[in-house]
Parts: structure tokens; sequence; C-alpha cells
């Protein structure tokens, strides 16, 4: 077999040695041929060959590591491996080594291997081939009782991650149906699951933060402008950049160009008085922007606990607000976002998908097994170029300030989100390096804090959406999520939210910026479900999404019990699919999947309800469920009514490319099939 096309495969380890010189760096075949090198030590002597039974590590790992593939002399009561089925593991081991997402440590590796070799001992017990487990489900049913609980979310992420690089591998264990069936009797651990949000409210919030950033955005200019004249009203008052912060140190009499000078103590107090701050802000037509978004409604800007300190805290808000449109379209965490650089975003060309936009975390410069990297959205540029804004201004303040120390990466590329380094925000005595990082506060923190970001009574619960976050997450807390309740934000609800939408859900709406986030995530899925990127996405980010495709899977059913879905022959037809099972609840509907009662596949007219794989090519090609053939319609098929329009406009496509092919050859009968499927649909819809 020779080395999959366009695959970089090179060696991902760490090594104390460089190994780039090595004859193991990189396989000249695949799968490896049998006498190559997989284990050199630093001096190139061969340490274990790709056929060996076992392969030893210690030059990697500095101690007797090893993986046991089982095909050769064993210790008695372990675990024996056939030789055909050890092949398989040693293709899968070496691809973990030198594939794209290659592991970085011996210990990782060892750990992938050992969650998939039980599947390969049972099945030499059994007299088969792993990759022929599909063909036998007593086997499967075998697996299923035998692994152990704990093992199996694990399990369940590297079968796919084989899955999706079933053709270059050139073996394949199972495909995502497959997979299914083996974690249909998992049960998950007993944890509180994150809220997924109400797609209402999700949109809401996230087009407020759109707002908001836009809004700072279209005053970049004069906000700059602003800051830079108070910063400068300062400095003439204090006779310079640097004696600012020494004056506020030693607390020395006020001398802040916004407080106007006491006339019982002019003889001390000779600093220049601009006038009050609400006169800057006019002058450089920031005033409304400023009451628009910091300033409590049917209050001004001056007076105490306000005036200039009012500019700090729109900063604040706006990277707040900066961060919170990141982890919305990034599956990032809270304090990996926190965490980035104003250099974080970059725009890689893919010869399959064209432009991606990439966030790259500060950790990316390590060799680790999460390279902190994450596809995200065009639109997050925004929120970058915003933030970036910011924290330029408030580093130039930090370099003006001796007390501070600034590292040499600072000054290349400060952190995204910064600290108040201004004289005037009243922190210019708590800190003395911009290494140190300043504590992020939560996400409902911020909504409760900052009352013009978001409206509270848009944001209480409906019962549609308590319906659809109950859909999606069933240890949903009753108490704290109640209809009429305002929606509690967490950081890692914008986590799993995105993740779930990911899955072009059912129970995602369309309003303009749902439109938005589905362009933007149709790359994310691309890159998240199979690593088509030369970069090395972040893992976490990346299990978090197939955690949530193999939830939705089951989420999706929810759906087909309402009136917008049909069957082509009938009400009769459609309750018999689902033998009387409630699949509204829960309980019974997780124990039906679990036993393979129920399937369902999204298709072009609505969904396909056969269990196994369709003869007909079912997702792709619609003649046989729609009855193209001349024949009825499939009787598996489930037709969802809101989907006419399209179908409409599917039928009109179908009309002009009729009118321009040759009569009676294949690409006319294979139109004219799908004409009349589509018919038969429409008539269907509309007889209901």
């Amino acid at each position: 077999m020779n080395q999959p096309h366009s695959i970089d495969l090179r060696f991902q380890m760490e090594s104390s040695f460089d190994i780039t010189k090595s004859s193991n760096y990189r396989p000249d075949s695949w799968p490896p041929r049998p006498d190559f090198p997989i284990v050199q030590d630093k001096n190139g002597n061969v340490v274990s060959v790709y056929s060996d039974s076992i392969w030893n590590f210690w030059p990697w790992a500095k101690r007797s590591m090893n993986i046991n593939f089982g095909d050769g002399p064993q210790r008695a009561r372990s675990s024996v491996i056939s030789n055909a089925n050890a092949d398989i593991l040693r293709i899968f081991a070496a691809w973990f080594i030198y594939g794209p997402r290659g592991v970085n440590k011996p210990t990782t590796l060892i750990k992938k291997i050992n969650d998939l070799k039980p599947i390969f001992v049972i099945c030499t017990e059994a007299g088969i081939v792993a990759t022929e487990l599909h063909r036998y489900p007593r086997v499967l049913d075998l697996i299923k009782q035998k692994l152990k609980n704990s093992s199996m979310q694990s399990l369940r992420l590297h079968l796919h991650f084989l899955y999706e690089w079933r053709n270059e591998l050139g073996v394949v264990i199972l495909d995502p149906s497959g997979i299914k069936e083996l974690m249909s009797g998992y049960i998950a651990p007993t944890t509180n699951q994150t809220p997924f949000i109400p797609p209402r409210i999700w949109t809401y919030q996230v087009n407020r933060l759109r707002e908001c950033l836009d809004d700072f955005m279209a005053n970049r200019e004069k906000i700059v402008a602003c800051y830079t004249y108070c910063l400068e009203a300062y400095s003439k008052n204090y006779g310079g950049h640097s004696r600012i912060y020494e004056a506020l140190r030693k607390v020395t009499r006020n001398r802040s160009p916004f407080t106007k000078p006491q006339e019982s103590k002019r003889s001390i107090n000779t600093h220049h008085y601009v006038g009050p701050f609400s006169e800057t802000a006019l002058r450089f037509g920031i005033h409304d922007l400023l009451v628009k978004w910091v300033v409590d409604p049917g209050k001004g800007l001056d007076g105490g606990g306000k005036g200039i300190t009012l500019l700090s805290s729109y900063l604040n808000l706006i990277s707040y607000v900066g961060l919170a449109y990141i982890l919305n379209f990034s599956m990032m965490r809270i304090k990996e976002a926190w965490n980035l650089r104003t250099n974080c975003l970059s725009i890689e060309t893919d010869d399959q998908f064209g432009q991606m936009y990439v966030i790259c975390g500060v950790t990316s410069k390590t060799i680790d097994d999460d390279d902190a990297r994450w596809v995200t959205s065009p639109s997050v540029e925004l929120a970058v170029t915003s933030l970036s804004c910011i924290s330029n201004l408030r580093m130039q303040c930090a370099i003006s300030n001796p007390m501070i120390e600034v590292s040499q990466e600072d000054l290349e590329s400060p952190w995204l989100i910064s600290r108040c380094y201004e004289p005037w925000a009243g922190t210019v005595d708590k800190i003395n390096s911009t290494a140190i990082r300043p504590g992020y506060p939560s996400y409902a923190s911020v909504a409760e804090f900052y009352k013009n970001l978001f409206d509270n009574d848009v944001l209480k619960i409906t019962k549609s959406d308590l319906d659809l976050a109950r859909q999606v997450t069933v240890s949903l807390n009753e108490e704290k999520f109640q209809e009429g309740n305002v929606w509690n934000f967490a950081w890692h609800q914008l986590r799993r939210t995105g993740a779930v939408n990911m899955q072009g859900s059912e129970l995602v709406s369309e309003p303009s910026m749902q439109y938005q986030l589905k362009h933007g995530t149709r790359a994310m899925s691309l890159y998240y479900g199979k690593g088509y990127s030369t970069a090395r996405l972040n893992q976490s980010a990346r299990n978090e999404y197939i955690d949530a495709m193999y939830e939705m899977l089951s989420k999706d059913l929810v759906f087909v019990s309402s009136e917008r879905f049909i069957s082509p022959h009938g009400t009769s037809r459609k309750s018999s699919i689902f033998g009387g099972i409630n699949i509204l609840d829960q309980k019974s509907l997780d124990l039906a999947i679990r036993k393979g009662m129920i399937s369902w596949r999204p298709t072009l007219l609505g969904g396909c309800t056969k269990l196994g794989a369709c003869p007909y090519g079912g997702v792709d090609n619609i003649i046989r469920c729609g009855g193209g053939d001349g024949k009825a319609p499939c009787a598996d098929v489930i037709i969802d009514k809101s989907r006419q329009p399209q179908l409409i406009k599917f039928s009109e496509a179908l009309d002009e490319r009729l009118s321009g092919a040759e009569a009676c050859s294949p690409l006319y009968e294979s139109l004219s099939a799908q004409k009349r499927a589509i018919e038969n649909i429409l008539n269907a819809i509309k007889t209901k």
C-alpha cells in the first residue's frame, strides 16, 4: 500500500534528541514495511522494527515503556491477538505516531492502543478479524459486555478518529452506525451537563455582542483620539508620562485634568482643568456611545464614581464582549481565550475548502497534545481587531510606567485582553509586570454589572425555550432554569452550545445571525469532523464536537413526533415505525436507542428511519425514497413538511436541467425519476 496522497507523514512525538535526521522520521511506505525502524535511539541503533510484537519506547520515554501487540510469545494468562488482528493494531499505532494529529508522548500512544486492544482480543477469541466486526453483531454484543464503562468514551473518540481516516489508513473497524451500536449500552458518568442555550436566547446575546462591537469599530478613531487626549492631559498636569505614576503611587495632591481645583486650596492646586469629562466626550463624539453602553438610564457621565473612569469601564466592557464573541464562535474554554495574544488570528488556505480562520493560543509554540488551535468563524476577526486596539492603547500606558516590567513578547504581541494601565483607572499600584494576568469574571457577573448589555425581559425563559433546552440537556437544573427566570449565562455554555449548533440541529432557528453562524461552522464542522487542516487542532474542542454529534443523533427524534413530520403511507405507518415507543419520553427514547430499535438519518426530504444501511443510497439519492422509480415511496421515509419551499425550488431546478438534457439519455432518465419523486412527496404534503 502506498503512502497516503497529500498527507505529510512524519514523526510527531517529543524527543530529547533531534530525530529529523533519523531513518524513522518518515515512513517510506504505508503501512510501514516490516523491517522499518519504528524506534531508534539517539545513536541510530534500532530498538524496535515495525513488525515486532513489542515496541519499546525507552529512547523517547527515558525508561522502559512498551506496547505489546499480543502476537508474540506471551506470559501465562496474557491476552493473545492473532497475527491478522495485530497487524491492524500496528497500523493504528503507527498512524498515531506519524499521521495528522499524531501523539506527542509515548504514554498517550499506549493509552490509545490499550483502549482499542480489547476489541482485537475479543475478535481473536471469536475467530474473526476486527475489520469484519460489522458483520458479526453477536461479537459486537460480547465486546459491549466485556468493555469497562470507564473507557467507553475515549474508545468512541478513537474509533471515530480512525473511521475519518479510513481511506488513508486502508482499514476501518466500525462506521458511525456501528460505533453508535457499540455505545448503545454505555452509561455516561452521572455529572451535571452544561446547559445548552436555547436558540432564541443564544441568538439575542450574540446579536447584542455584535452590536456592541460594531459600535466600537464605528467609533474607534474617536475613542483612540479621546483616550490619547486624556493621557496627554494627565501628562501635562503631572509633568510627563512617567511622573504620573510616580505621583499617584506617592498619593500626592490630585492633579486630574477633569477635577476642578478647590477655591480654598488654589495655592496648592495649580493643575490645568479641562472641564468635566462629559464635555470631552462630547468634543470627541463618544458621549452618546458611553451613555448607551455604560451609563445607567436617566444618568449622565459626571458625578461621583463616574467621569473619566467611564472610559475605562467602557473599554473593559468591549474586552469582555469580544471575549464572549470569540467563545461563541470557537468552542474555546474561557481560560484558553483569556490568554490569547493580539496575533492569535491566522487565515489558512485549504485545498479542499479555501480560506479558513484559525485562532492560535499562547501555547501553540509548545509541543503539547493540544496545540491550542481552534477553527473559527470569519466574523471573529471583528472581536480580535477591537480587543487588539484596546490592548495596544493600554500597553502605551504600561510602557510609560517605570514601575512596570514589560517583556519583549508583550511589546511585540500584547495580551489580547489587557489590564487597565491608564492613570485614571486606579490600578497603578497593584501590579509590577505585564506578565501577571488578571483573573477573569464570570459571564453572569459581566451581564449583571453592565446592565445595558442585555435586556433581562428578553432573557426571561419562555416555555418554548425551556422545552428546547431540556431536549438537549436532560439534567437541566429545574430550580435555576424555570419559565419566567432570567437565563443564567456561563462561559462554558457557549462552548457546548457551539458544539450542538455545529451539528445543524433542528433546534437551531434561522434568523440572519444564525445563518452567519452556519456559514462559519460549515468550515468548522469540516475541520473538526476530519483533520483537513495542516494545523494541530485543539483536541478537547474536537472531542466536544464529536460528543455532541452522537448526542444529537437521538435528540433529532424528538421532533419526528410532531405534525410537521409525516409518512407518505399515512399516520399508522409513522406510528408503526417507532413501534409504540414514546419518543418524547427521554427514558423510553434512550432505552430504544441503546437497543438499536430506532434509527434516524436526515435527508433532503426529511429523514430516513431504516435500520442499517440503505441499499439504494437513500441519504444522497431521493429516487427510491419518493417513489420516482414507479413504485410506492419507501416505507422508511419521513417527510418534513417545512421543507416544501425548498422542494418546490428543487423541482423547478430539475425542470431547467431536463430542458437541456438529451432525451432518453441516462441523465434525462435520472432527472425524470428525481422529478417524479419530488412530485410524489409534494402531493403527500398537500394531502396532509
